[in-house]
């Protein structure tokens, strides 16, 4: 029981880590081409309609279109402030894992003592318990 205890946490902990490491990783490469990611969106709203999207009513595709240069408008506009923004946030990310890891470790330290109790007898446990009197 113990073993499963401390294999789940380490799967646990070890797909914790990857997905905060994935996180600050896009977030630390949005921050340094925020400029980029605006003229794409700008050069996307220019594109042709696909084929695969010829169901959507043809009135309503200049709408979306003034949507998508709006929104890269906006994305450009904010870029000087939201790179530093997001500067900030593997740091914070890093350090909530690290709270989040800790809570986890000390639930498995508690999962394993009383693993331990339960397994040498302890109230309720299968070799021991309330034994009534005769």
């Amino acid at each position: 029981m113990r073993l499963l205890i401390w294999a789940v946490t380490v799967l646990v902990l070890l797909f914790g880590t990857l997905m905060v490491g994935l996180a600050a990783a896009a977030a630390g490469w949005l921050a340094g081409a925020g400029e980029q990611v605006a003229q794409s969106a700008q050069a996307a709203a220019q594109m042709p309609l696909p084929e695969w999207l010829a169901w959507i009513d043809p009135a309503l595709v200049p709408a979306l279109r003034g949507l998508m240069q709006w929104s890269a408008g906006m994305l450009a506009g904010s870029a000087p402030w939201l790179g530093p923004l997001l500067g900030l946030v593997p740091p914070v990310l890093w350090t909530a894992w690290v709270v989040a890891a800790a809570l986890i470790l000390m639930l498995a330290v508690g999962l394993h003592l009383l693993a331990g109790r339960w397994g040498r007898g302890g109230a309720g446990g299968p070799r021991g318990g309330f034994v009534a009197p005769r």
